[in-house]
């Protein structure tokens, strides 16, 4: 009997004799079973599916999958490469892949869910601002016209402007078109804003916008005024002028009026006459915190090339990431811009350009039958080969995916496709899944039918063939009998658990930054009532991008289910024509049935069978859009700040006045205020900056003073600073996250000070004394008296400035012989003079020069108090001088200036002459020196000019005056000091006198809790202040000094929140969620420690031992105190974090090491192939044969084997991939061993090798052996005559094999040698000489020392051997020692040749005994038949024993012999001596006697 249609539950395979065809998407009872089985699965990994979202961000391994992307989607692939770069590493570099393959293009980067609008070059920017916009109001959505505005879907926006509020603030955008965009207000009121029109501001955390001071200067004419260009367009209303005078202390400023005149210039008015002026402006600097440059993923592409010189050390030329589309991604680190760290950073792409069989194009598209197409046949996907997938299957799917189709959402209507996709898909993925989730986005099917892949998406095909009663057979069993099984099989209905009636889920929604968010819930309520109960499907679209589609795909879900009807036919051979997914008409009357439409979603055919078909109902109405769909739910998001956008701070005033000390001393205070700050990030937990600077010294780096206060205060009281006194002062809001808002506007103020004037100058008065003009005043009476100033001129207003300082005399070098005015008023704190200044006529003439024959004399310091001595040296800066031995020394000076604040300074220059010298004139005039010059006889003179601080002269150098005068009286020490104390409410002052010491800026005797400094606490901070000014080193300050305590701070805030978030990781043995645990828990905050019965719950991942699944619930702890507890119902529910993998494939072995002897028993005395090969096979298959083998298939490069026979041999070898070779060790650089180097081993140096040691090694030496020290010792037992124990060679000029040096002045040896041959050298050219040796000790010293063997007979000490012509065997040189010196008896078996010049014996004998054979051609240079007289010149009494003469016959016949010189003495035959004479050949004797 057949088995039931039902049974079925496994997916259809290719289709053969006695197989089915299924449709893989139909596997149980009916569509809506398989949905609801689908949304189960999806359900259960919804949590996971988070941690692998392709929306999030992470560091990629080197072999994580690749993922597809098809159609429009907003993902990211991952981080695959990071470094950081600049001074301080500021700078972060990403490169983010986004796709495995190449795509289409980028449209959009999103840093964490905020668009990004980049320039041509990528870096991030952001828009004008927009105006003149137009909105209207439709329901709770505002709507804004602006042409041409170029603002996208999901960025965020600053609107402000309009009369009614909810119209403003900050706002997501969506629906946006080329004229207009729609955001969500706050309530659905009346009325559209009328009159005035609103502004937009695309907000861009990710650019660094600034509102930078800017800054001029100049000097305003004769009649106060000057024409100025900016050089930079200012914002509105920030623009300020003033004029000054002066340096430090003794400069005045005042207000310049300054109007526009056109573009960038402006006139000044109303300014001092012929004083500086400056100018200064605010302008927005946007500086971009991003760059983005992209690569699609082509093969061609080369990332490295290009960028690789920009990123020395990260990227190389070989780094192409050929085929990844990817982005380099450049961050500049900056708080306001990354508050939370580095964003998560995801694009908008148009994914892989994909084959349409339609015209063999391939091209980017969103039709989801043309990514089946793409995805089967994707080398990472399913890999199926293009012609085994139906062609005219993708065709006919495609046209009707493309179909322009009208879907009615509310009161709007959408004319898209019929179907769209955008998906992600991983390589890892299971294919039938994937396959299924594109599938599902066209209502699809597919299957396997004859080895073929067919398809086809959400619609009825044309009816193509009719079956009715005449198809219908009955089964014919092996007996040839009719079969009584049933031929027609019918299911209808489907059980309460699997049916549907409404459906719900998520979708990606381009309109809102490509989330997936909820669609409407697509319901059939007459179902639902005839039901009686909601039977709810959970189903996410993830690859359906419009709520149009998610909501037309949930209700072909609804209808299908409705539609259960199955049939499974046992048939004649009139459905073998029948294929999957063909739709036919079936009329069966028994059954109640005509024309009714079915579709194939199985088949199958055997001979005894005949084909059996299962049919499945369609009709074209599941497929049908319905009229009206459920519509948008608007879910308005609200006017929810933007945590990067922080607003302006508006409305800033200054306003500033003055508080008297009661010792007179006056404290400003100034009071900045602004307009109530609305954002509620910053008035919770932000605060307000404020900053100020000096105007005529404002700081290059921008860093000006700050001061802060909380984010909900409107005003902050800044006391202490200068007055009279031009300030810029500029607020901006910082909020809870850190981030900050950009600079208010600046305001230009002159902080005002003391009004009243000081008490005018009294008892004016000048006295000449030797060199110099001493006015003296009397000492001012006000309590707020800074300095006196002295002015020379016509009047006080015309005068020019002398001198300011505190004090009651004022000494002035020799002026020009004439009459002067001398000015002086008293000024104090606030810049106010005397009401009336006083006035001294002062002349000069010749009796102001010192005596002759008084001397000046002048003394250096460094620091004007200590070390004085009479010669300047270099870092030398004060100077003083006396009239005189007796006379005193005046004040000291300063004669070398230190760097200060940009401007003109007063320039000291010095010059010895014998009268006064004339007035200097240039900027460096000619024969001055800025240091005083040493002492040569002559007085010593100084002038003084000002100078630009380019050194430019700005005027003329004064009159010289020569340095001399009396002491003066000492100046007074002043200093504002402060004092703290923490109360609930205002305190009273100190009520005990103090002293305050200026030297250690020490104050002393405090009480009543006030204190130097600021005291911890959580009351009130106030501060009090007092004026200490005095000539010694300390001033008192009594209780009625200080000044009335001010509130400096408020109350401290209460604690703020910690929070943290708790993870707790489990490890099981399978995919079931694990409990949470029961019990409350304690975590606390400052060890991260959660404490409490956990159970099998732990804070840290356990080891994998523990199970393949990894578990992990969370729970949030948030508490004032140091720790929170959280109950068992706070946690999380439990996710699948992570389970193991299928194993891999076993990789390719490595090579192995065996020992044939140790292991199998293969013993060998010599090398054999044979065995090392069956040692590596045995090693494989686990064999014990010690057999030789030949067959190297099983090899692999690497393979060791050592042979051996266990006791007296053994041999290490290693297979090269062709043979077994010895081990060989080739060292590039130093090698250092600790042990022992043996075996057959080969070491090729490359370089050189150095052996440094002291080791003690027993050689064998002179028949026995000795114990040395060596460095190294080589050697071998081979027995071949060829080894050598040490082998050298040089092939280059001066080179030399093997040299050794002994450095020891009194014994040793530089190159020692034993053996048959000790050492051995060998000549192999011209001049080569084959062992050299060099005795360099001071006493006896050896050049070569050889020694043979004294044991054995034909040793040979030394044996040097020439064996070609013209060679030299052994070479000896002495210029000025003995060249060779032998003890001993020596052979010479070849001739001994010397080239000595004549002059020089050649040799020298010191022995007497006669030499038995001495066989010379030449005697004294005479041969032996003509040899020199013998006993010439002292006659011999030796004796001749024989004596021949060979005579000449002369002419008469007669033979003439002669012979001089005694022979030896011959045979005595007698008494008498005979001398034997030969003639012609015949001897002769003759008898000789003495005569």
């Amino acid at each position: 009997m057949s088995k039931s249609f039902w049974g079925y539950a496994g997916a259809a395979v290719a289709a053969y004799f006695g197989q089915w065809q299924i449709a893989a998407s139909l596997l149980a009872q009916g569509v809506g079973a398989e949905r609801q089985r689908k949304a189960r699965n999806q359900a259960r990994e919804a949590d996971n599916a988070g941690l692998q979202d392709c929306m999030v961000m992470a560091d990629l391994q080197p072999d994580a999958p690749r993922t597809l992307v098809l159609g429009r989607v907003r993902a990211v692939e991952g981080v695959r490469r990071r470094w950081a770069s600049g001074t301080h590493n500021e700078n972060l570099t990403l490169i983010v892949s986004f796709a495995g393959h190449e795509i289409d293009a980028f449209e959009t980067f999103w840093f964490n869910d905020l668009p990004l609008r980049l320039d041509v070059d990528g870096y991030v920017e952001t828009p004008a601002q927009l105006t003149g916009c137009s909105a209207v109001r439709s329901g709770t959505t505002a709507i804004l016209t602006k042409t041409g505005h170029g603002i996208a879907d999901g960025e965020r926006v600053l609107i402000a402007g309009f009369s009614l509020p909810e119209f403003n603030g900050t706002f997501t955008v969506f629906n946006s078109a080329a004229d207009t965009f729609s955001y969500a207000i706050a309530n659905a009121g009346s009325g559209d804003p009328p009159g005035t029109p609103g502004t937009v501001n695309v907000l861009s955390p990710y650019t660094l916008t600034e509102n930078v001071t800017h800054y001029l200067t100049g000097t305003l004419d004769g009649s106060g005024e000057a024409s100025v260009t900016l050089t930079s367009t200012p914002i509105g209303g920030t623009v300020s002028a003033m004029w000054s005078t002066g340096t430090g202390d003794a400069s005045e400023q005042g207000p310049v009026t300054i109007t526009q005149d056109a573009g960038l210039d402006y006139d000044l008015t109303g300014g001092r006459l012929d004083a500086g002026y400056q100018v200064s402006w605010q302008t927005v600097e946007i500086t971009p915190m991003a760059r983005i440059r992209t690569y699609l993923g082509t093969d061609a592409q080369s990332v490295g090339t290009d960028l690789a010189a920009e990123y020395p050390g990260h990227l190389t030329a070989t780094d192409d990431f050929a085929g990844i589309a990817l982005a380099v991604i450049d961050l500049t680190y900056s708080e306001d811009a990354y508050p939370q760290g580095i964003p998560n950073i995801t694009a908008t792409m148009r994914g892989a350009k994909c084959f349409d069989p339609r015209d063999d194009s391939t091209a980017w598209t969103e039709n989801p039958a043309l990514h089946a197409l793409h995805y089967a046949t994707w080398d990472h996907g399913w890999r199926v080969p293009i012609g085994e997938i139906r062609e005219q299957d993708v065709i006919d799917a495609a046209n009707f995916c493309d179909t322009s189709t009208t879907f009615t959402l509310g009161a709007d209507d959408y004319t898209l496709e019929r179907y769209r996709c955008g998906i992600v898909i991983s390589s890892a993925a299971d294919p039938r899944s994937a396959m299924g989730d594109i599938m599902e986005t066209m209502a699809g099917r597919w299957g396997w039918a004859g080895g073929t892949l067919r398809m086809r998406c959400g619609r009825m095909a044309t009816p193509a063939f009719a079956l009715d009663e005449t198809w219908v057979a009955q089964q014919v069993g092996q007996g040839g009998q009719a079969s009584a099984g049933p031929v027609v099989r019918i299911s209808n209905g489907v059980p309460r658990e699997e049916r549907v009636n409404s459906v719900a889920g998520t979708c990606i929604d381009p309109a809102q930054r490509y989330q997936a968010l909820p669609y409407p819930t697509v319901s059939d309520d007459v179902l639902i009532a005839a039901d009686g109960a909601e039977y709810r499907l959970e189903a996410d679209l993830p690859g359906v991008n419009h709520i149009a589609h998610a909501q037309h795909l949930a209700s072909i879900t609804i209808r299908e289910g409705q539609a259960p009807l199955r049939m499974e036919i046992m048939s004649n051979l009139s459905a073998y024509r029948c294929e999957l997914f063909d739709v036919g008409e079936v009329t069966l009357a028994r059954y109640g049935m005509t024309d009714k439409t079915q579709e194939v979603i199985g088949w199958r055919w055997r001979p005894a069978e005949g084909v059996q078909l299962r049919l499945a109902e369609i009709t074209d109405e599941m497929f049908t859009p319905v009229d009206t769909l459920n519509g948008r739910d608007p879910a308005p998001n609200g006017n929810l700040p933007s945590p990067w956008y922080v607003a302006p701070v508006t409305g800033v005033d200054v306003d500033s006045d003055a508080e008297i000390q009661p010792d007179g001393a006056v404290l400003t205070l100034t009071v900045v205020t602004w307009d109530a700050i609305v954002s509620q990030a910053v008035l919770t937990g932000g605060r307000i900056e404020v900053q100020f600077t000096r105007a005529n010294a404002i700081p290059a780096t921008g860093d000006w003073p700050s001061w802060i206060e909380q984010g909900g205060a409107t005003s902050a009281t800044i006391p202490g600073l200068k007055a009279q006194a031009f300030y810029l002062f500029r607020v901006r809001a910082i909020n809870a996250l850190g981030v900050r808002g950009p600079w208010s506007a600046q305001v230009l103020h002159l902080v005002d000070g003391d009004t009243g004037a000081p008490d005018n100058v009294a008892a004016l008065a000048y006295a000449i004394k030797p060199g110099q003009v001493a006015v003296t005043w009397a000492a001012s009476t006000a309590l707020d008296y800074v300095a006196t100033e002295l002015r020379v001129g016509a009047s006080w207003a015309a005068g020019t400035f002398l001198w300011r300082g505190a004090g009651t005399e004022y000494q002035h070098p020799r002026p020009d012989n004439g009459t002067y005015t001398v000015w002086a008023a008293h000024v104090d704190s606030s810049g106010n003079y005397s009401a009336t200044p006083a006035s001294l006529s002062v002349t000069v003439d010749d009796s102001i020069d010192p005596a002759s024959g008084e001397s000046v004399y002048v003394e250096y310091s460094i620091d004007g108090s200590t070390s004085w001595h009479s010669t300047f040296t270099t870092g030398d800066l004060w100077a003083r001088w006396k009239i005189g031995l007796a006379g005193a020394w005046g004040d000291p000076f300063k004669i070398v200036g230190e760097d200060g604040s940009a401007g003109d300074y007063i320039d000291f220059i010095f010059k010895r002459a014998a009268s006064l010298p004339s007035t200097p004139t240039g900027d460096t005039p000619a024969g001055w020196s800025d240091a005083p010059p040493a002492a040569n006889g002559n007085p010593l003179w100084a002038s003084t000019g000002t100078k630009t601080p380019a050194g430019t002269l700005v005027g003329v150098w004064s009159t010289p005056v020569q340095i001399e005068g009396d002491a003066g009286t000492p100046g007074q020490n002043s200093a504002i000091v402060y004092a703290y104390r923490r109360n609930a409410t205002a305190p009273g002052g100190p009520s005990l006198t103090c002293t305050y010491t200026f030297s250690t800026k020490t104050l002393t005797g405090l009480n009543n809790s006030w204190t130097t400094t600021v005291p911890a606490g959580t009351d009130t901070l106030w501060v009090i202040a007092a004026t200490a000014a005095d000539t010694d080193d300390s001033d008192t300050i009594a209780s009625t000094d200080w000044s009335t305590p001010q509130q400096l701070s408020g109350n401290d805030g209460g604690d703020g929140l910690n929070s943290a978030t708790v993870w707790l990781f489990q490890r099981t043995g399978s995919a079931t969620a694990p409990s949470l645990p029961g019990s409350t828990l304690t975590y606390t905050f400052s060890t991260s420690v959660l404490s409490g019965t956990l159970g099998s719950w732990t804070q840290a991942v356990p080891a994998p031992a523990g199970g393949a699944y990894l578990h992990v619930t969370t729970a949030t702890a948030v508490s004032s105190g140091a720790t929170d507890t959280i109950a068992s119902g706070e946690w999380a529910a439990v996710r699948l974090l992570s389970q193991d993998g299928t194993g891999g494939t076993d990789g390719l072995r490595g090579s192995l090491k065996g020992y044939a002897y140790g292991q199998y028993g293969i013993s060998d005395s010599s090398w054999s192939d044979g065995h090392a090969n069956r040692t590596i096979n045995n090693m494989l298959t686990g064999a014990t044969l010690t057999s030789t083998l030949a067959t190297t298939s099983h090899l692999r490069i690497g393979d060791t084997v050592i042979e051996g026979n266990g006791t007296t041999w053994s041999q290490e070898k290693f297979w090269s991939g062709s043979a077994w070779l010895l081990p060989g060790t080739v060292i590039d650089g130093n090698l250092l061993v600790t042990g022992t180097i043996s075996g057959g081993v080969n070491i090729n140096i490359t370089g050189y090798g150095k052996f440094e040691g002291s080791a003690a090694y027993t050689v064998p030496y002179y028949g026995g052996s000795i114990s040395v020290d060596v460095a190294l010792a080589a050697g071998t037992a081979a027995t071949p005559a060829s080894e050598v124990g040490v082998y050298g060679r040089t092939i280059v000029s001066s080179g030399a094999g093997v040299m050794g040096i002994n450095t020891n002045t009194s014994s040793g040896d530089g190159v020692y040698g034993e053996g048959d041959t000790g050492v051995t050298g060998y000549a192999n050219s011209s001049n080569a000489t084959g062992v050299r040796g060099y005795g360099n000790a001071s006493a006896l010293s050896y050049a070569v020392r050889a020694s043979a063997n004294n044991t054995v007979s034909g040793s040979r000490g030394l044996w040097a051997d020439a064996s070609a012509a013209g060679q030299i065997a052994a070479y000896l040189e002495s210029t000025s020692g003995t060249a060779l010196q032998v003890v001993g008896t020596s052979t010479f078996s070849k001739q001994i040749t010397s080239t000595l010049a004549t002059g020089t014996a050649p040799f020298a004998v010191s022995s007497t005994t006669e030499n038995a054979n001495l066989n010379a051609a030449l005697l004294k240079g005479k041969t032996w038949a003509a040899p020199d007289p013998i006993g010439a010149t002292t006659p011999s009494t030796g004796r001749f024993t024989t004596l021949r003469v060979d005579a000449t016959p002369t002419a008469s016949g007669a033979a003439v012999a002669t012979f001089s010189g005694l022979l030896p003495t011959g045979s005595a035959a007698s008494t008498n001596s005979w001398a034997p004479i030969n003639f012609n050949g015949t001897q002769y004797w003759v008898p000789v006697w003495v005569d």
